[in-house]
């Protein structure tokens, strides 16, 4: 709940007079009300695409001051699914499994959000915490490319990031685990939980990595840049 659209000109203006690297893709997310504006600002850049922070379990209807897949899809290409603040809220996997087939349906890529809320010293603990969230995000869904974003609770919003070998590991049980549940589907795995300009480098030269959820450092331009090109 974050943002303006002055915020919108200053990303433009760095990412538009930057060099920003091929290899880097970027997705931004903004809240609902920007997303008109900020598809208007970054629809000439190639390395920047648009994803929206939630969308309604339910289509458009009766459903007031909720938000549709409909009404986003025709902004963006991404939604984060599940994110922890959401499942704080009394979010079911029900609720992401209907979410996840209207993603299907209007064909955006969804970025869903996994993660224990409990640090637990034994790994393996968490490996099963997280298996049980990939065996109900991938029943019945189909999609080309789907994005798990392992995000810590414990690790969000505070100075307490996981230690980047362990999340190395837990990512690379994701990787396999979704190849299990299906192979078909191209499953990237990103890491998420205070993620900053001190410690990114450390995650991203892990070869299980694919990418990282960034947050409160994503609300700086400045600071986001010197990530995206230094990654």
């Amino acid at each position: 709940m974050n943002g303006s659209k002055n915020l919108v000109d200053d990303f433009t203006n760095i990412l538009s007079k930057s060099n920003v690297p091929e290899s880097s893709k970027i997705i931004i997310c903004p809240p609902f009300t920007l997303l008109d504006y900020a598809e208007s600002n970054f629809n000439t850049m190639k390395s920047v695409e648009l994803g929206a922070q939630n969308i309604s379990s339910a289509t458009n209807a009766a459903n007031t001051g909720s938000i549709s897949a409909e009404l986003v899809s025709p902004y963006c290409s991404y939604i984060i699914i599940g994110h922890s603040e959401i499942r704080e809220k009394g979010e079911t996997n029900k609720e992401i499994q209907a979410k996840l087939k209207l993603c299907s349906e209007y064909n955006l890529i969804p970025i869903v959000c996994i993660g224990e809320k409990i640090f637990n010293k034994n790994i393996d603990n968490t490996l099963e915490f997280i298996e049980q969230q990939l065996e109900s995000i991938y029943q019945n869904i189909n999609f080309k490319n789907i994005i798990i974003a392992y995000e810590p609770v414990w690790a969000i919003g505070n100075d307490k990031f996981c230690d980047p070998d362990r999340a190395s590991k837990v990512l690379k049980f994701i990787h396999y685990k979704a190849k299990i549940l299906n192979n078909q589907i191209d499953t990237s795995a990103v890491y998420g939980g205070s993620v900053n300009i001190n410690n990114y480098k450390k995650y991203l030269e892990k070869q299980n990595i694919n990418g990282l959820l960034i947050g409160r450092s994503s609300l700086d331009p400045q600071t986001f840049y010197k990530i995206i090109n230094n990654s």
